[in-house]
């Protein structure tokens, strides 16, 4: 961010939602549009070489979706932060995007006033997940950790666990669990994690509820947080 300008760049498959969202964000103060994308591999180039602050990107697109956009950028260790934009308030949804490493989750609905606040407070490195579903999603992947928010739900901030802890619980897991709980935490789905492994699906599903027991969850993305902080544990130890 260029002293107190934020660069975005909006990708979206509709041409009235993006031009649209481009034109209100252009007349609030301190943002500046920088690129538009239509589809996924659009979003992806587009990230590359303008780097904006912010991606504000569809979650389904066509190419890939704002989900595979985000985990590409990701993998790729970018400091472009992806919020996604959606219709749909979906669980599902939200977790994945979670997964993927979204800043945010916001419906293309929001009001203006509070959209605006929600990406400056994202560009500052906050997560911002302003819809129901996003925050119980939220709350689940931070299950018992320390939080603070407004009753719009917007923050919600999680601290390390225990280090021990962590370790014990890595060690309670057989090897291919292991494995399909870190191929979880880079957002692959279930299907995908089959294709990667090799195996069926219905042998996925059986190692990520053996992966839930162990772990004492109920949900994925509460696996998917804790496999974040392990690996974060081992980058920095």
């Amino acid at each position: 961010m260029t002293q107190d300008r934020l660069s975005i760049a909006i990708a979206d498959d509709q041409e009235l939602v993006r031009e649209g969202l481009a034109l209100l964000l252009e007349q609030v103060d301190g943002f500046q549009v920088v690129g538009l994308a239509r589809d996924g591999y659009e979003a992806l180039a587009l990230a590359g070489t303008v780097m904006p602050d912010l991606l504000l990107c569809d979650i389904r697109m066509p190419g890939l979706t704002g989900i595979e956009v985000a985990r590409e950028l990701k993998r790729a260790a970018s400091t472009v932060r992806v919020v996604m934009l959606t219709t749909f308030d979906d669980l599902d949804f939200v977790e994945a995007a979670l997964a993927a490493g979204a800043c945010g989750f916001l419906l293309k609905g929001e009001p203006v006033d509070r959209m605006v606040e929600s990406l400056r407070r994202m560009a500052h490195g906050e997560m911002i997940y302003a819809t129901r579903h996003a925050q119980e999603a939220f709350r689940s992947v931070a299950g018992g950790l320390n939080s603070t928010g407004d009753h719009d739900g917007q923050e919600l901030r999680a601290s390390e666990r225990q280090e021990h802890w962590l370790q014990a619980v890595a060690q309670d897991l057989t090897e291919r669990e292991a494995d399909v709980l870190r191929l979880m935490a880079e957002g692959l789905s279930n299907l995908e994690i089959a294709r990667e492994l090799g195996v069926s699906l219905g042998t996925v599903k059986t190692h990520v509820h053996r992966i839930l027991a162990k772990l004492g969850i109920e949900r994925r993305a509460q696996a998917v947080r804790l496999a974040l902080e392990m690996r974060r544990g081992k980058e920095d130890g």
